[in-house]
């Protein structure tokens, strides 16, 4: 919630008769052919806001003249899909020049891109170096992407205590996937003597940040009495979380929750609009509860939940502009 008044508050602060003032503005220069360096800031906060559609024409002209920030946010606009005409290709350009250009988030992202393979090759020597140096220049995304390398054994031997010690550090840091993957460690005792509420307060903050994966271990915790007393209502609630944010194996874990009418009064139709799309997303369980269940229902009943599905996909489709992912590499 906190995210969409940020977003309505800079899309009133800019109208849209200010934003094609600004675009102008950044065609025609200041006199000298700089574009105004007022639409840069303006389009840096439409970034961090979410404000995807309006950041990205403000910050094109100051990224053809080498504005590391302007690329680096435009990077991540395309390789994450954020926008309507996004090109990874063209993504993995701007964050490698903005990266290049000492830009330290950018290296994080490089780093992502070299370990994963996503939009080129896959180097995880060459990932880590850009890992470390993200680091050095102060971005706790280094740190993350570190962790996990050395928690996967990628570029060399596997270090359990030592990527802890990374996640510790992104964690400190309060991003989200560091509290999430530290707390995935302490869970099982990985590199670190196991300790569940410990892991439980990480996976905590890590959803207040907004992590669709802590949602959903969460919820699991809850239904099985891990670290608190077994709450199904409060399961179902985390589940819920994690569904609405795209998590396949939390819409699952929701829909056989109302399909069982526990934690949540029973609703066939509802759990098989989830069960329905954790289907389309490849998983079996999902499938196999949707069949289940249109045995059970009517041929009205199903149509509404295919409606319903097709309403759930919408309404992610429109919250999203979808957050930029950072780094990945996270599953529990």
């Amino acid at each position: 919630m906190r995210r969409v008044i940020r977003i309505a508050a800079l899309r009133r602060a800019v109208p849209a008769a200010a934003l094609l003032l600004g675009l102008a503005a950044g065609a025609a220069g200041a006199g000298d052919g700089a574009p105004d360096p007022r639409w840069r800031k303006i389009g840096l906060a439409a970034f961090e806001a979410g404000a995807y559609a309006e950041a990205a024409p403000l910050l094109e002209a100051f990224a053809r003249r080498r504005d590391a920030d302007a690329r680096f946010a435009l990077g991540v606009m395309h390789l994450d899909g954020l926008i309507t005409d996004a090109d990874p290709n063209e993504g993995r350009l701007l964050v490698t020049l903005a990266a290049t250009e000492g830009h330290a988030r950018a290296a994080a992202r490089l780093g992502d891109l070299l370990r994963t393979g996503d939009v080129g090759i896959r180097d995880p020597r060459a990932a880590e170096r850009w890992y470390r140096e993200a680091l050095a220049a102060g971005a706790a995304e280094g740190a993350l992407g570190l962790g996990i390398m050395l928690r996967d054994g990628l570029g060399g031997p596997a270090d359990p205590a030592e990527a802890v010690r990374y996640f510790e550090i992104a964690a400190e840091a309060d991003l989200a996937a560091g509290h999430c993957a530290l707390a995935a460690m302490l869970e099982r005792g990985v590199g670190a003597p196991r300790n569940i509420r410990r892991a439980r307060d990480h996976y905590m903050q890590a959803a207040a940040l907004g992590d669709g994966l802590a949602h959903r271990r969460l919820g699991e915790m809850s239904l099985a009495g891990v670290a608190a007393p077994r709450d199904p209502v409060d399961a179902v609630r985390w589940f819920r979380g994690a569904a609405e944010d795209g998590d396949a194996a939390a819409r699952v874990a929701l829909a056989e929750a109302l399909a069982a009418g526990e934690g949540a009064p029973r609703d066939f139709v509802e759990a098989y609009a989830w069960s329905n799309l954790a289907a389309a997303a490849g998983l079996e369980r999902g499938a196999e509860l949707r069949d289940a269940l249109a045995r059970r229902m009517n041929a009205d009943e199903i149509m509404t939940a295919e409606q319903r599905s097709e309403e759930i996909l919408r309404g992610a489709g429109e919250a999203s502009a979808r957050t930029p992912t950072g780094t990945a590499g996270l599953d529990l």
